[in-house]
């Protein structure tokens, strides 16, 4: 199953697409949780998506605490482990 605080860091994820800029200070509301490292990678995302600030986007993933994805869903959606790689590539590819 889905942990509650995966699922929130997907809807800031999903409001970062949108263009919502309330989703930064929803990011912040995650800082001293340790989250799933695939929510970790999704609340990043939401950070470079209204920022556009690779430093400010590293300093979040290297500070922000982050534990091992431990959950198997039988469904491969939400919680595969492609999209989990998926998501955290593309934190790292050029440009992003």
């Amino acid at each position: 199953m889905i942990q509650p605080a995966h699922q929130r860091a997907y809807a800031v994820y999903v409001l970062a697409l949108d263009g919502d800029k309330k989703a930064l200070d929803m990011i912040e509301r995650f800082d001293n949780l340790t989250l799933p490292q695939p929510a970790r990678y999704l609340l990043a995302a939401a950070l470079a998506r209204n920022t556009r600030d690779t430093d400010r986007v590293k300093l979040y993933l290297s500070s922000a605490p982050a534990q091992p994805w431990s959950v198997r869903e039988s469904d491969g959606t939400l919680g595969s482990d492609v999209r989990n790689a998926a998501v955290g590539g593309l934190l790292s590819a050029p440009g992003r």
